[in-house]
């Protein structure tokens, strides 16, 4: 995947094949990715935030989120899209 093809929408996985990933925006300059979980046969059971995106570079983008109090922080590159 490409960093153009991320910021047009287009949806991608991390390894499971029934949920995958969507960017969304606001007012073109906040991120944040939501959760799309699938059936296994093809049918959106619901679609759920996941994490803010504070960072989309040219190889990766990177993302933070706090789970119990905590803030969580990781990078992923556009090639293991």
């Amino acid at each position: 995947m490409t960093k153009q093809e991320l910021l047009n929408g287009k949806k991608f996985s991390l390894g499971s094949s029934t949920t995958m990933y969507k960017l969304e925006t606001m007012d073109n300059k906040y991120y944040s990715v939501s959760r799309l979980s699938y059936s296994r046969d093809g049918e959106l059971l619901f679609t759920d935030y996941e994490a803010n995106i504070d960072n989309v570079g040219s190889k990766y983008f990177s993302f933070y989120n706090f789970i119990m109090g905590k803030e969580v922080r990781g990078k992923i590159n556009f090639l293991n899209l």
